[in-house]
């Protein structure tokens, strides 16, 4: 029994040892202008009134204090949308890992006042309630110039943790409840047009799990021998 015993601690410190390899597992979402292409530019509908307007996959709000009042030109806006990444067939696999490794953020980005220097972003859990505080900055970007589109890749891991990017994940309530989504409010003097969120994850490994197996086994053994 005792040769038994040591067997299995045996097998379970080799397991700590050596842990099971985890592969890492990659979701994206992707966001469309009206156009459904994330590559083109183009003037989203506009709204004299200051009353929000739809742009494909993004709806387009009057900033707060905007001194603009159109919605919609790329002034004094704020465009938001939801990454869904529930149609991700990685997904279920996804949500079971325990750290994100990579996220990125891409914006097709059309600067459209010389301001836009000091655009900001935010990412959120819903149900949305209300204008967020935009606190993520993007402080004279190199990779964007005033009335030039392009795609800016920003790391998402200089602006959030990765336990906070999971609870985007599964910490909302009603409709937002563990189902995948992520809220993304971007302001204020730039046009953005498309948006690909992308995130990687590896599974902790299942060291201990596999000692409980080996001890289990041994407990087998013994009623065996009882």
């Amino acid at each position: 029994m005792l040769r038994l015993l040591a067997i299995a601690l045996v097998a379970g410190a080799s397991l700590l040892a050596s842990p099971v390899m985890a592969f890492p597992v990659t979701v994206q979402s992707v966001l469309f202008d009206y156009d459904g292409s994330v590559l083109t530019v183009g003037l989203a509908a506009t709204d004299p009134s200051g009353n929000a307007v739809s742009n494909g996959d993004f709806t387009i709000l009057q900033a707060p204090g905007a001194v603009d009042l159109t919605v919609g030109n790329g002034l004094d806006d704020w465009t938001r949308g939801t990454f869904d990444f529930r149609g991700d067939p990685a997904y279920a696999q996804f949500v079971t890992a325990a750290r994100i490794t990579a996220a990125t953020l891409s914006l097709v980005s059309s600067p459209i006042d010389g301001l836009f220097s000091n655009d900001q972003f935010n990412l959120e859990n819903g149900p949305f309630t209300g204008d967020p505080e935009i606190g993520n900055q993007l402080y004279d970007n190199a990779f964007l110039e005033n009335g030039i589109s392009k795609i800016v890749t920003l790391n998402l891991l200089d602006h959030f943790t990765s336990e906070q990017l999971m609870n985007f994940l599964s910490g909302g309530t009603g409709d937002f409840l563990n189902d995948g989504r992520i809220v993304f409010t971007y302001g204020d003097d730039t046009i953005v047009s498309g948006a690909m969120m992308q995130l990687t994850a590896v599974p902790e490994p299942p060291t201990l799990a596999l000692v409980g197996l080996a001890l289990a086994g041994f407990g087998a053994a013994r009623r065996r021998r009882g």
